[in-house]
């Protein structure tokens, strides 16, 4: 009986870390959505040229990633 109990204790655990896990992958991409967001506002409204290269930098990141060129252009 104790053996069981604790099985179950342990998979109630591992599916509430599962969940959390899961909830914070989904938080972090909020704030990295977000965060582009408001650095795509801040460069309409105020073209500093340090947030353009960032941005560009970034995008830039994004494209070579999505073509599978990234590997080859950093080395």
């Amino acid at each position: 009986m104790a053996l069981s109990l604790d099985s179950v204790v342990f998979g109630d655990m591992f599916l509430v870390s599962s969940t959390t896990i899961a909830i914070f992958i989904f938080i972090l991409i909020s704030i990295i959505t977000v965060a582009r967001l408001i650095l795509l506002v801040l460069t309409s409204f105020f073209p500093v040229r340090a947030f353009n290269l960032l941005l560009k930098k970034s995008n830039q990141i994004e494209y070579m990633t999505h073509h599978g060129s990234f590997i080859a252009s950093v080395s």
